[in-house]
């Protein structure tokens, strides 16, 4: 519809909780409090930032149609990130997440970026339909990712993949 629904949660220092799943909010400025938990799944973020947050352990992206960048920093008890059907997402940050075992990235057929560094406990990365034919992979890491073998099998549809070299393949 166009209208902007933004909520900002900067001052509430005590909050623990947020859940805005499956609401219409188009930003979101998270407190300077310590989260416990965070949902966003469905929700209508446009763009999502989030550093400093060191209880939160799973953030799921599933279903944020509307959100185009992510940001994640020195969130050092996250251990896992979901990114499912996040349609119109263009970039995804990941840095300084040191407890993160594992990513999953599934259908986000115009992301362009993903940066990861910093993360030294990450496991398994696994990227799935993805259509995008110029999308640059930039990990900092000595992980597994899924992809059967090599990174064409990711997705017949991204022959020009920039893959740096630091990927292990299994």
């Amino acid at each position: 519809d166009g209208k902007e629904y933004p909520v900002d949660l900067k001052s509430f220092t005590k909050v623990k909780n947020i859940d805005i799943s499956l609401s219409n909010v188009t930003s979101l400025i998270l407190p300077n409090s310590t989260l416990n938990s965070l949902r966003i799944n469905g929700s209508s973020l446009r763009e999502f930032s989030m550093s400093n947050q060191p209880l939160l352990k799973t953030i799921d992206f599933t279903g944020c149609n509307k959100l185009t960048k992510i940001n994640i920093v020195n969130c050092n008890s996250l251990e896992s990130l979901v990114f499912d059907s996040v349609k119109v997402v263009q970039s995804i940050n990941i840095q300084s997440c040191n407890s993160i075992k594992s990513i999953t990235i599934k259908k986000c057929n115009r992301l362009i970026n993903i940066l990861i560094s910093d993360t030294d406990k990450l496991e398994k990365v696994v990227i799935e339909s993805l259509k995008n034919e110029n999308l640059s992979i930039n990990p900092c890491f000595d992980s597994k990712i899924e992809t059967k073998g090599s990174i064409a099998d990711v997705s017949p549809n991204i022959p020009n993949a920039n893959v740096a070299d630091s990927f292990k393949y299994t």
